[in-house]
């Protein structure tokens, strides 16, 4: 009997400490992403609140396309994004919506309406266990591991943007394994240079 309480308390505990992982996880990906003209864009997190797809914001996806030889900032593209949104949305192909969600598994820009109110709170993206801040800056306090700038990612090269932010995670990885930099828990990048920022949440 004392070998069956023994087990099951075991259990609880490795079941608590499983739960409280998973929210900690939960919190440290939780992030208030940054308005474009107005809106809300969504890149590399996804929302909390829940809400509807109101259709497509644009038809081609030039927000993760990389082009070294003409580049444009991550900034101004999104607003070029909103901007084509909101010309769909005039001319009657688009109905009212609060935010842009930019859906990276289907490469596809979806104009969104929250179904209870207005909201920028999302959970991000991870790469390689890193949490993704792009467009966005943590919702919990944190405090800077070590600047990293643009070229320590593969951003001399054409590709796709999210291409570029693995090859940055991953450099990074590396040199925490050489002992060069700290660990970390997270990357807020720069969407106008692609510099960024590896933090560690307190």
């Amino acid at each position: 009997m004392r070998a069956l309480i023994l087990v099951s308390n075991i259990s609880l505990i490795i079941f608590l400490a499983i739960n409280n992982l998973h929210a900690q996880d939960i919190s440290f990906r939780t992030a208030i992403v940054q308005e474009i003209s107005g809106v809300p864009v969504f890149l590399f997190s996804e929302p909390l609140e829940p809400y509807k797809v109101v259709g497509r914001a644009e038809q081609n996806m030039e927000i993760l396309l990389m082009d070294v030889a003409n580049y444009t900032s991550i900034t101004k593209k999104a607003k070029l994004m909103v901007d084509a949104a909101r010309a769909r949305q005039q001319k009657g192909k688009l109905g009212e919506f609060d935010a842009i969600y930019v859906d990276l598994e289907l490469s596809r820009s979806l104009a969104i309406k929250f179904t209870s109110g207005l909201s920028l709170k999302a959970r991000t993206t991870k790469v390689k266990n890193v949490s993704v801040f792009f467009l966005s800056k943590p919702l919990n306090e944190y405090e800077e591991v070590v600047r990293l700038p643009s070229k320590s990612g593969n951003y001399e090269e054409n590709g796709l943007l999210q291409d570029k932010v693995k090859s940055m995670i991953n450099r990074a990885l590396r040199r925490v394994k050489t002992g060069d930099i700290p660990a970390f828990d997270g990357i807020i990048f720069n969407p106008d240079d692609l510099s960024a920022t590896a933090i560690k949440f307190k």
